[in-house]
């Protein structure tokens, strides 16, 4: 129910589906891609979490976010008092030891729910093993959490809830080892921009060794980014190490978007779109026809993510792109009519 991204109250009643009684499940995910780049195969557990672990870091935030999806989604929250139309995508480094504790106290019930979008997804309830109902999994047990798509949806919640609103006490999540799930980019596109191609090579060489391709090739190494332009292919490589920057994005951001194209906030200017990007198996990224100024760069690495992470630093807005994504509509949840 894609609808749901615009909020919940607009989904037809007879469109919605409640349990009986309280549960969690998991969430079984299947590629149906071809020709994506990227093939994605794995289980995620569902569950609830308290919304106050996205402040007092029990659950970790790992970029910043858009202001303006900031806004946008208090709007719909309050308006809906908490309903969200997707869950929150978590990852872990490694939840091997979490699962076997849930399959010692769960068992999968036959109440299965299937449907197909870019992956083929199946829902499946869990019910416990003993008469004493399903047991809470400790978030201490999972290792480090940590936020990896939808930042603006914990935000909200965590700060509403903090300011008394009930509605947002907890917060729909699915939780998923990192090794099942693919980290992808987005490519930086300024659109509006104008200058001649000479111009733009030569605001560009005092931060890059440049090099035409005649093929938009995907970058592979640290410090290399495909740049588009009016239907030209240039591979950018910098070689020149900056101790203030910890991540290649961190840099682009902080010094070739500032200083050659003057935008100082990421979170807020207009100048910038941050679209998603596939690498096809070709090699070659999928924007064959756009015209407008871009940049893309490599993905980062699950050990650089992490390590990001545990030295507390944030990386710029739309730094990552985890696949597969919780599709929208999966979950809604249901004290919006409260």
């Amino acid at each position: 129910m894609p609808v749901t991204r615009n909020g919940v109250a607009a989904v037809p009643a007879e469109a919605l589906m409640a349990t009986k009684q309280p549960s969690f499940g998991h969430l079984l995910v299947r590629s149906t891609a071809v020709g994506a780049g990227h093939q994605v195969s794995g289980k995620m557990l569902c569950g609830l979490v308290p919304a106050a672990a996205f402040l007092d870091g029990r659950i970790k935030p790992h970029e910043n976010t858009l202001t303006a999806r900031l806004n946008r989604q208090k709007e719909l929250v309050t308006a809906e008092r908490g309903a969200l139309g997707k869950p929150i995508l978590l990852t872990a480094a490694d939840l091997t030891s979490a699962w076997a504790a849930v399959d010692q106290q769960e068992m999968t019930s036959d109440q299965l729910v299937r449907f197909s979008g870019h992956n083929d997804y199946t829902l499946i309830n869990l019910t416990a093993r003993e008469e004493q109902g399903l047991c809470p999994i400790s978030l201490d047990g999972l290792g480090t959490l940590v936020i990896a798509d939808g930042h603006h949806r914990a935000e909200t919640h965590a700060l509403l809830s903090a300011e008394g609103h009930a509605y947002c006490d907890y917060v729909p999540v699915c939780i998923a080892d990192v090794r099942d799930l693919t980290i992808g980019c987005f490519r930086r596109q300024l659109p509006a921009y104008v200058g001649t191609i000479d111009d733009l090579l030569k605001s560009l060489r005092p931060y890059f060794r440049i090099h035409q391709l005649a093929y938009p090739v995907a970058p592979e190494l640290q410090g290399n980014w495909l740049m588009s332009y009016q239907g030209k292919y240039f591979e950018l490589s910098r070689d020149k190490v900056d101790a203030r920057y910890t991540t290649q994005l961190g840099w682009l951001t902080g010094e070739v978007l500032a200083n050659v194209f003057g935008i100082l906030d990421p979170k807020n200017d207009d100048r910038l779109v941050n679209l998603e990007v596939d690498t096809l198996p070709s090699g070659l990224l999928d924007i064959d026809g756009d015209r407008a100024l871009s940049f893309t760069g490599s993905s980062v690495s699950p050990q650089a993510f992490f390590s990001e992470v545990a030295a507390g630093r944030v990386f710029p807005p739309k730094s990552t792109r985890f696949l597969p994504r919780v599709p929208s509509g999966l979950l809604v949840w249901p004290g919006w009519r409260g």
